[in-house]
């Protein structure tokens, strides 16, 4: 088997278990993305900025699944979505200047963290988000940070995501169908950003989406 197949075989393995994550938990599969692209010959710059690109599909197919059973929460969605397009743009910002050393521990920093974050955040199945004057400001806020971490890293930030909503008061499940609509439109404007910078790499990106 040439290296070639075995790389694009290894892309494919690497969007089917990306897409899983994103239906099971509401996350973009970033972080299996991007060292899939570096293994197969990318540097982290290149990685992370045709990683926002390959998860396009998997957030199209994520809201088409959870709009169908009722499951996004429109107005949070928007709210989020306003801070995630202003993070995402400063985020591609600093992926563009940053050294790779500082990229790659800024990755690995953030897979730590995230690792921390699922052992302690505890799903909660029921919860009701009421809309308030603090708790827009927070889900803006929230979005900001998504955007960042998106832009900079390439994840999707659903891992930030959803802990967060449900610490305002949403339920698991609602969480999850918000994040998927909130990378959205974050994934396609880092993705434009970062093609007009020359960074991303359009074949392998889709061939992973």
């Amino acid at each position: 088997m040439s290296q070639r197949v075995r790389d694009v075989a290894l892309l494919i393995v690497a969007g089917l278990f990306a897409g899983s994550l994103s239906g099971l938990f509401g996350i973009g599969g970033g972080t299996v993305i991007i060292p899939a692209l570096m293994a197969v010959g990318y540097s982290q710059r290149e990685a992370s900025a045709s990683s926002l690109l390959a998860i396009v599909p998997t957030c199209i197919s994520g809201v088409i699944s959870y709009a169908a059973v009722g499951r996004i929460a429109w107005i949070p969605a928007l709210l989020m979505t306003m801070g995630m397009l202003i993070g995402v743009q400063i985020g591609t910002w600093m992926l563009a200047r940053l050294s790779e050393r500082v990229l790659r521990w800024g990755f690995v920093a953030f897979i730590v963290t995230l690792i921390v974050i699922q052992v302690v955040y505890v799903p909660a199945r029921e919860g009701v988000l009421d809309i308030t004057l603090p708790v827009g400001i927070a889900l803006f806020l929230l979005g900001c940070l998504c955007g960042f971490l998106a832009g900079l890293l390439g994840i999707g930030g659903g891992g930030v995501a959803i802990p967060g909503l449900t610490l305002l008061g949403m339920s698991d499940l609602g969480a999850r169908g918000v994040s998927m609509v909130v990378m959205l439109p974050g994934a396609l404007s880092g993705t434009v950003t970062n093609y007009r910078r020359g960074l991303v790499r359009i074949g392998p990106a889709l061939i992973v989406g």
